[in-house]
């Protein structure tokens, strides 16, 4: 049996690597969307752990809320920052996952078309081996009933 050759295996190969490279960056950007998502919940943990506990001592000094609040402040724009970073971000990642999705696609369908005619190649293979034992199976009993008879 001669060995399955798929000729558009060099296209595969290249989609496979086109989609492995689109699988990287959406693993990237989703890193770095997770990321930013943490930093945001740390920057609002820390604002509510400011603001729940205030000293004893210092609940009444004006410097201190003035500080206090300052650094709150501070926080929540921050918080704004990387939540407009966040929405960039995601925007990208949406992007990259459709670029992932279609080369998903485009070497999904070589793979199938590869596997079709792998199995097409392999159920002729067995069909021309199967008339190759018929033809000596039908030869040797010819022979066996010339030499009989």
């Amino acid at each position: 049996m001669r060995r399955f050759r798929f000729r558009l295996q060099p296209i595969l190969e290249m989609r496979e690597y086109v989609e492995q490279q689109q699988k990287l960056e959406l693993g990237k950007l989703a890193g770095e969307c997770a990321l930013l998502r943490e930093e945001i919940a740390a920057r609002a943990a820390e604002r509510r752990r400011r603001l729940s506990a205030i000293p004893a001592g210092e609940r009444d000094d004006v410097a201190f809320r003035r500080t206090l609040e300052t650094y709150t402040n501070r926080l929540l724009r921050e918080e704004g920052s990387l939540g407009h970073r966040l929405d960039g971000r995601e925007s990208e990642r949406t992007k990259a996952a459709d670029r992932y999705r279609d080369a998903k696609r485009a070497a999904d369908v070589l793979r199938k078309l590869r596997d079709n005619r792998s199995i097409a190649h392999r159920a002729a293979a067995i069909r021309a081996e199967q008339l190759v034992l018929d033809e000596v199976a039908r030869n040797t009993y010819l022979r066996s009933e010339v030499l009989n008879g």
